[in-house]
């Protein structure tokens, strides 16, 4: 409200009241008291920022008469757009990621939001521009960690705080390990060393490995579980033959094929053997009976059977398998087995058994 003297058809001076009406538009007129500084400006204000208004000015007479409207429009300046209230990524399997976020509840300068997805190992990113309030993003990796930025943008291209969530994509099954060898083996280790599958090694948490020794009974062994891409095998036995089976494994439990690779471990020295006894004794020949060694028979390629008696000595060599035609092995009843050896003996006629002497 402004007031101005002037003088009535009386010639008397009065002070007459002029007003004027500011009516504010956006998407719905309102209408706001304002305090007037001159006859010619006014400041309005609790506006919002980014927004476009309409101003709509009128002179009012002292009777509320409304005069002719001008017009004017601006844009308000642009503030740093409002975050959003929250976002959830989603796997929906092992390809895609679903993204939903919630806007403030009362935004400014927001235009439209940027989404992007990041792949958290190789950190490469994918953005799109939405207006919308979700995103699917397709193509992805399998077993993979991602992280969900959604950020809002002001109308000029200004980034507003991003606000975001973490998903990975669900399991496939991977493919068998790769390059699987077999070096550094002695009597009883070897080293096994591989490389991570050709098809979704990101889903791989931890490899199984067992081994056989061919040829045994209950002879499989399952090594701990293994994240490193090597492993080494101990407390194998000499001179015996071995597969190894190596196998992939996913955090949800699904398990590649398994790679194979044999291999035999090197000699060692046998122990002694055991039970060494006689059966029979007659005037020249004693029948002899064994068993294998308890540590390292597989080493054991024949053996050698040597006696003395007084100044008399002799030897001979005694061969599990394809025996010398010397030597005239006996199997002795009962005794009959893959670990037990028999050996008769022709002895000269000048020796003495030794259970015979007094």
């Amino acid at each position: 409200m402004q007031s101005r003297p002037s003088i009535n058809k009386n010639g008397k001076i009065v002070t007459t009241k002029y007003k004027w009406m500011i009516s504010i538009h956006d998407n719905e007129i309102k209408y706001q008291e304002i305090e007037i500084l001159a006859d010619n400006y006014a400041t309005v204000s609790d506006l919002k920022a980014c927004k476009s208004y309409t101003f709509l000015v009128s002179a009012v007479s002292p009777e509320e008469a409304q005069g002719s409207t001008e017009t004017v429009k601006t844009v308000m300046e642009e503030t740093e757009p409002t975050t959003v209230t929250s976002v959830k990524a989603t796997a929906l399997n092992a390809s895609s990621v679903e993204v939903v976020w919630v806007p403030a509840i009362i935004e400014e300068c927001v235009h439209h939001y940027l989404v992007c997805i990041t792949h958290l190992t190789s950190l490469v990113q994918e953005c799109h521009n939405d207006t919308d309030l979700q995103q699917t993003f397709t193509g992805l990796e399998a077993c993979v960690d991602y992280e969900v930025t959604v950020t809002p943008v002001s109308p000029s291209g200004n980034l507003g705080s991003f606000t975001y969530d973490l998903s990975r994509t669900t399991d496939l099954r991977p493919g068998p390990p790769t390059n699987l060898k077999v070096t550094d083996t002695n009597a009883h280790s070897a080293l096994v060393t591989f490389g991570p599958p050709l098809e979704h090694p990101l889903c791989v948490i931890q490899y199984d490995i067992e081994v056989e020794e061919m040829g045994s009974v209950k002879s499989i062994k399952t090594h701990s579980a293994s994240v490193l891409l090597q492993q080494l095998l101990s407390g194998l036995n000499a001179c015996s033959d071995h597969e190894v089976r190596i196998s992939a494994v996913t955090p949800s439990g699904l398990e590649s094929e398994k790679a194979n690779v044999n291999f035999t471990t090197s000699e060692d020295t046998p122990s002694a053997p055991r039970a060494l006894t006689h059966i029979t004794v007659t005037v020249d020949q004693v029948e002899l009976h064994w068993f294998a060694p308890l540590t390292n028979r597989l080493c054991v390629d024949m053996y050698k059977v040597s006696w003395t008696s007084g100044s008399d000595s002799g030897n001979t060599d005694y061969t599990p398998s394809g025996y010398p035609p010397e030597v005239k092995p006996k199997e002795p009843v009962g005794l009959v087995g893959k670990h037990c050896s028999a050996s008769t003996l022709n002895m000269p006629e000048n020796v003495v058994p030794a259970d015979r002497l007094s």
